[in-house]
C-alpha cells in the first residue's frame, strides 16, 4: 500500500486494517479483560483494559478436529496460493489483491515467516508432525 497518496484502495484497506493485520497474526492474544470497558458503547478508537498479563496463545502447528488452519498454522502450507484462500475464507471481505501483496511482503522479508515454512518442509519430508517450539524470555534485537 503506498502512503503517498489517498486511493479507493487504501481507503479500504485503513478501514480494514485490524482485519488485515488479525489475517497476518502467528498468535492470538490472550489476557482477562475488564469486562466493564468493553460494554461501554459510543464512538471513538476501541480500548481494552487487561489485568495481570497479556500473552499469545500459538496454538497446535497443524489444525485439530478438521478445522480450518489459523494464525501460524496457515504459514505451514507449501502454496502460497492455499495460504491465501484460507486467509480469504477466514477474513471475507477483504482484497484479495491487497491480501496477496501483504502476504508476498511477508514471504519474502519476514524471518518468521521462512522458521514456519521450513520446518513445515522438515515435517512433510520426515512424515513427522512431532515439533514443539520454545519461547525465549530474553530480549533480542530483532530490527531485521
Amino acid at each position: 500500500m503506498s502512503c503517498s497518496k489517498r486511493t479507493t484502495e487504501s481507503d479500504a484497506f485503513y478501514t480494514a486494517i485490524r482485519y488485515y493485520n488479525n489475517a497476518f497474526s502467528f498468535t492470538l492474544l490472550g489476557a482477562d479483560l475488564d469486562k466493564r470497558l468493553l460494554q461501554v458503547t459510543g464512538t471513538g478508537h476501541y480500548a481494552f483494559r487487561a489485568h495481570g498479563q497479556l500473552y499469545h496463545r500459538i496454538g497446535a502447528l497443524y489444525p485439530m478436529d478438521k478445522r480450518p488452519p489459523a494464525f501460524a498454522q496457515l504459514y505451514i502450507f507449501d502454496s502460497k496460493d492455499e495460504q491465501l484462500s484460507y486467509r480469504a475464507q477466514a477474513f471475507t471481505g477483504l482484497d484479495l489483491a491487497s491480501l496477496r501483496k501483504i502476504q508476498d511482503t511477508f514471504h519474502a522479508h519476514y524471518p518468521l515467516v521462512q522458521f514456519f515454512k521450513t520446518n513445515a518442509e522438515h515435517i512433510w519430508s520426515n512424515n513427522s508432525i512431532n515439533m514443539s517450539i520454545s519461547l525465549n524470555e530474553r530480549p533480542i534485537d530483532d530490527s531485521y
